[in-house]
């Protein structure tokens, strides 16, 4: 009985999902464009790595988002393509006096525009057992400025212990997370206009289910994005005094 339930289910759920699919195949066919302009559909391999091509003829953006213009090889201007490039950097400092430099970078952060994730002052030992204080301060300042930054937290220290600078160029994985909001808000309305259409209760349920999973994959896909764009934007800086 209930392996004949969910044959009965699956038959209900299953035309559903073939219009959609059918709907979407059919719009990406009439209406013609560019190779450069294609993005890959999800679930599947992006065509002819077309991105991948548009990446290459791009240089290395310095820090945060840098937005070039590619271009085809017949000369035709392609869609403008964001670079987008998380840059990090951690230092470790020796000063005269712990706290006051801890609270002058807090200062200087926000006068920067930036803010403070955290600060902490503390107590620590040198190898011969004499007590010292350490702090650790982490913030964050937009990403073209974080050059200017640096420089200003190195100024007039005893010593720069270490110094270390780290990107995540992060171009391909936002490009694909953009090409599946594009294709879960396809879907989502075509089954908006399905639903005005059912009459059939349980029609209605099983389009309403599915309605439910592709807007929770839409506020997925858009808070992956956003967090994208906020690390390019706002550059971290670990300091350890």
């Amino acid at each position: 009985l209930k392996l004949i339930q969910g044959e009965e289910i699956m038959k209900k759920i299953l035309p559903f999902s073939l219009i959609v699919i059918a709907t979407l195949i059919l719009a990406a066919c009439g209406s013609p464009r560019s190779d450069s302009q294609i993005e890959p559909a999800f679930g599947g391999a992006a065509p002819a790595a077309a991105p991948e091509a548009a990446y290459d003829a791009i240089p290395m953006a310095t820090a945060g988002v840098a937005v070039e213009n590619a271009q085809s090889s017949g000369g035709v201007q392609a869609a403008a393509v964001e670079r987008i490039v998380i840059q990090n950097a951690d230092l470790a400092i020796v000063v005269k006096d712990v706290e006051t430099r801890m609270r002058e970078i807090e200062v200087m952060t926000q006068q920067m525009g930036g803010f403070v994730v955290s600060s902490n002052l503390y107590q620590s030992y040198t190898n011969s057992y004499v007590e010292v204080p350490e702090a650790q301060v982490v913030i964050r300042v937009p990403a073209e400025i974080l050059e200017d930054a640096l420089k200003k937290i190195k100024a007039d220290v005893v010593e720069v212990r270490t110094e270390t600078r780290s990107g995540q160029d992060v171009t391909a994985e936002y490009v694909d997370l953009k090409s599946r909001l594009v294709n879960y808000e396809a879907a989502e309305k075509q089954l908006n206009d399905i639903m005005e259409t059912a009459s059939d209760t349980e029609d209605v349920v099983n389009i309403f289910n599915q309605l439910v999973y592709y807007r929770e994959q839409i506020e997925l896909v858009k808070g992956q994005m956003k967090y994208y764009e906020e690390a390019a934007a706002l550059s971290a800086i670990t300091i350890t005094i």
